[in-house]
């Protein structure tokens, strides 16, 4: 059984990349990371590598920094190599990220370039993190977190935290190692925010023919290897990501977990859902494991139906751990009744029913503007101990 962190202890956070949802998903974060590592006495450092083009309004003010810098590709080997590349060349392909494997669809911009400047932003991570301990002493542990990315449930870890290990979610490793979060002690994490120094590794193993493509999560699995670092997917640590690509491809605002974070349903458990290498949604039930193992069922909805067999499919039972704190997409006032009814319309047996353009849309400015306000005030604490000011009485705000 996994112990509470001890405490007090000194921890730094690293965030990186856009704003996105964050206006919606800034209550859960807060408490997933408060619950992780906000135990008393311990102390909390926020760092971030801020994009261009994205002024962090809310981050900046939900989000105690100790330091943010500007995103800068000029000071990046990788980039730099990307924009002298002579494409007539295979080389020149290679430095424009031939080796890794991604897709464009849904996603802005071009996904290579977008994966070496995540790994040159958790670089400067990491130099800022390291810059700061020289005056104030040395963090005991370092987590890597996305503002885009929903936690399920409130996760523990093993006490003391054991050395040249890191801990990320078990759902979305694309064959590989999660890299949407990772919290770890502080030597086995800054190697895993210093992976870009593994790039030209990797290019000239490309280019020899030892592999065909990674994605950036197998990428991660070979370069944590390469450093002797053991990662382990914690099984109930369950994320739900809320990017454009979860909504506006894989449709989760409609009839995946993005809507069901929305509705503020209470899920007894969650079972991976089919394909644990492809970054899925969990699958939310009102039984136990243990209950759904001997009815052999995997799904039991609102109207009492059971679907299909859970299999080996692994399941984690919430616990009264589930996080469902969260800016509600419709009004603060609805009652869980009527949440529940906007639920029945997001399953995907009832999408026929719903008209176009009624609480589906998946734009990052739907949540409710006054209940953002009030739930993005500058204290990590503060935010996420005030959220039931979202919704008075409703579900999403109860532990």
């Amino acid at each position: 059984m996994a112990l509470a962190m001890p405490a007090p202890r000194a921890h730094a956070v690293c965030v990186t990349g856009s704003e996105r949802s964050f206006g919606e998903t800034a209550p859960n974060v807060a408490e997933g990371v408060s619950r992780l590592i906000g135990t008393p006495g311990a102390t909390i450092a926020f760092f971030g590598v801020q994009p261009r083009g994205d002024n962090w309004a809310l981050l900046r003010r939900a989000l105690p920094f100790a330091a943010i810098n500007a995103q800068n590709a000029s000071t990046c080997a990788p980039l730099a190599a990307w924009r002298s590349a002579n494409l007539s060349t295979h080389d020149g392909v290679i430095d424009q990220g031939r080796w890794i494997h991604c897709s464009n669809q849904g996603r802005t911009g071009n996904c290579r370039y977008n994966a070496l400047q995540m790994l040159c932003d958790l670089a400067v991570c990491e130099a800022m993190i390291r810059r700061h301990e020289r005056s104030a002493g040395r963090f005991d542990t370092i987590l890597r977190l996305r503002q885009d990315v929903w936690w399920e449930m409130a996760i523990a870890l093993p006490s003391p935290l054991p050395v040249a290990h890191v801990f990320t979610p078990n759902n979305g490793n694309a064959g590989g190692v999660a890299d949407t979060l990772a919290v770890g002690e502080r030597d086995a994490m800054g190697r895993y925010l210093r992976r870009v120094d593994h790039v030209p590794w990797v290019k000239a193993a490309y280019r020899q023919g030892e592999f065909k493509q990674l994605t950036t999560e197998q990428f991660l699995q070979h370069v944590l290897h390469r450093e002797s670092v053991t990662a382990v997917g914690l099984p109930e640590w369950l994320v739900c990501m809320h990017n454009h690509r979860a909504l506006m491809v894989s449709h989760s605002g409609v009839s995946g977990c993005v809507a069901r974070a929305r509705a503020g349903v209470l899920c007894r458990s969650f079972v991976y859902s089919k394909h644990e290498n492809v970054k899925p949604w969990a699958l939310c039930f009102n039984a136990s494991c243990a209950e759904l193992r001997q009815r052999g069922v995997s799904h039991v909805d609102s109207n009492g139906r059971s679907h299909a067999s859970i299999g080996n499919r692994l399941c984690a039972d919430s616990d009264g751990r589930q996080l469902r704190r969260a800016c509600p997409i419709v009004s603060a006032n609805n009652t869980a009744e009527e949440r529940q009814r906007l639920y029945k319309l997001w399953d995907p047996r009832e999408k026929a029913r719903v008209r176009p353009g009624v609480l589906l849309a998946g734009d990052y400015g739907r949540a409710d503007s006054a209940c953002t306000a009030r739930c993005t005030p500058p204290q990590l604490a503060t935010l996420a101990g005030t959220c039931r000011e979202c919704a008075p009485g409703a579900v999403e705000c109860s532990r």
